[in-house]
């Protein structure tokens, strides 16, 4: 699984989730998008959030970077 199909699986697995506005560059990225979205993949949402970096807040939040 690529970045892209992993970060849309990912989305469309969160059921408060209704829908998802992505952009595209060309015709190509688009069907490509569309395909996996149509596509039910299943994704272990459990052992991506164990799994995933803890960020502080300071770091999420551009307001406190550093210019």
């Amino acid at each position: 699984m690529n970045k892209v199909e992993l970060c849309l699986n990912l989305v469309s697995a969160l059921d408060w989730i209704d829908g998802v506005v992505i952009g595209v560059d060309n015709l190509q990225q688009l069907n490509e998008n569309i395909r996996i979205m149509s596509e039910k993949n299943t994704i272990d949402l459990d052992n991506i959030f164990k799994s995933r970096p803890i960020v502080s807040e300071k770091s999420l939040n551009p307001a406190n970077w550093e210019h």
